[in-house]
C-alpha cells in the first residue's frame, strides 16, 4: 500500500446461491454429508454455497463486499492516520495481506496487535464530496491462508454513532478480511494500484474467495493468486459475462475447483461453466433454470464476450482444464429453478 493511503472498496455483484435438488445415483463424490436446512437447502461439506453477495453478506451471494456509508457505497479512502489507545501509529503499509504498523516505541503492530485502534479517513462518495471518516478494528481472529479477519466499524463525523461496516443477509454485524488491491463496484473489475489495501466483509464475494484459499498476492506452483481470487469472484456469482452481473440466487450449491488443487472436485455433477478472471470461458448449463444456454451465450455476445459450449476438446472423456487452459477456475452444479 502506498505510504498514508488505503483503498476500501465496496462492490455491489450478484454472487447467487440457490437451493439445490437431489438426484438419484451416485450424486456424490468423497461420501459427501448432506446437511438440510428448514427451507429444505442442501449444503455439501466440501460444496459452497453461492450466495447473494460478493464481498461482504452471503455465500455465494449477489453482492461484491457489502459496505455502505449512509446508503452510498464506498469508493475509497485515504488514511489520515491510526491511533491506539492514545498512541499515534505510524508507516501504514500493507505486507501481504497484513496491515502493519509502527507504534512510538517503533515496534511492529498487526493483526491482534491492532485491537481497538482507530483510523482517521477521509472518504470519497460517488457524488465526490469528501467526508471525514473513523473506523475502528476490533475482535481480530487468525483465519485460514494467513488471513486476519476482524469486525469494522465506522461513523462518519461529526456523528458519534458507531455502525457495523458489514452484515449479513440478516442484517446481522459480519467479519471482515483485508485483501491486496482494490475492485470497481459496477463491473468487480480490479482498478487502480494494486499496492492498496481493501477490506471484503465476508459472506459475499471477495472476502469468501480469499477464504476459499484464493487469497490475492499468495503465490501457488509458481502462480499469482490474483488471478485466481479475480475468476473466483466471477464464479460464485455466475457472472458469465464478466460484467459485473449475477446469474445465480443466494443458496446455490456449486462444486467450485480450480487447475491448481487449492479447491478440489467433489462431485460428479455435470459442469456448469469453466471461467477465468474474465468471468465464463465456456457454458454448458446455467445453474439456475431461469437462464438457458443460448440465452447467456447470446447476452454475452451482445456485450463483446464470446463464449463456447464447453466440449472435450482432447478427447480424453472429460471436460478440463487441458481443453481450456485460460480457464482457471470451474463450476460444477446441478441446475434448480429460481426461487
Amino acid at each position: 500500500m502506498k505510504t498514508g493511503q488505503a483503498t476500501l472498496i465496496a462492490l455491489v455483484s450478484v454472487l447467487g446461491a440457490g437451493a439445490c435438488d437431489p438426484g438419484d445415483g451416485d450424486l456424490y463424490k468423497n461420501d459427501l454429508e448432506d446437511v438440510i436446512d428448514d427451507e429444505g437447502r442442501i449444503n455439501f461439506r466440501t460444496g459452497h454455497d453461492n450466495g447473494e453477495e460478493l464481498n461482504g453478506i452471503n455465500l455465494n451471494g449477489m453482492r461484491l463486499n457489502g459496505m455502505r456509508l449512509n446508503g452510498e457505497f464506498l469508493n475509497g479512502m485515504r488514511l489520515n492516520g491510526m491511533r491506539l489507545n492514545g498512541e499515534a501509529l505510524t508507516g501504514l503499509q500493507m505486507i501481504g495481506n497484513i496491515l502493519q504498523a509502527i507504534g512510538e516505541d517503533l515496534s511492529t503492530r498487526s493483526g491482534a496487535d491492532l485491537e481497538g485502534a482507530v483510523v482517521s479517513t477521509e472518504v470519497t462518495h460517488p457524488d465526490t464530496s469528501v467526508v471525514e471518516t473513523e473506523w475502528a478494528y476490533t475482535n481480530f481472529e487468525d483465519g485460514p491462508n494467513g488471513l486476519v479477519l476482524m469486525n469494522v466499524q465506522y461513523r462518519e463525523l461529526p456523528d458519534t454513532t458507531w455502525q457495523p461496516a458489514c452484515k449479513d443477509g440478516a442484517d446481522q454485524p459480519v467479519k471482515a478480511v483485508q485483501l491486496l488491491g482494490s475492485w470497481d463496484p459496477e463491473s468487480g473489475d480490479p482498478v487502480g494500484d494494486q499496492d492498496v489495501v481493501s477490506y471484503g466483509c465476508l459472506k459475499a464475494a471477495l472476502g469468501d474467495c480469499a477464504l476459499w484459499g484464493y487469497v490475492p498476492g499468495k503465490v501457488v506452483s509458481g502462480k499469482d493468486l490474483r488471478a485466481y481470487h479475480q475468476a473466483c469472484t466471477r464464479a460464485k456469482r455466475a457472472d458469465y459475462c464478466g460484467k459485473g452481473e449475477t446469474h445465480t440466487q443466494n443458496g446455490t450449491s456449486i462444486d467450485i475447483y480450480d487447475d491448481l488443487g487449492v479447491q478440489e472436485e467433489a462431485t460428479n455433477w455435470g459442469i456448469e461453466a469453466l471461467y477465468n478472471e474474465f468471468g465464463a470461458v465456456c457454458i454448458n448449463t446455467p445453474r439456475k433454470t431461469n437462464w438457458t444456454h443460448t440465452g447467456v451465450i447470446t447476452e454475452c455476445a451482445s456485450k463483446g464476450k464470446s463464449i463456447d459450449t464447453c466440449v472435450d476438446v482432447d478427447h480424453d472423456g472429460d471436460i478440463d482444464f487441458d481443453d481450456y487452459p485460460t480457464a482457471r477456475i470451474a463450476i460444477r452444479n446441478i441446475p434448480t429453478a429460481p426461487y
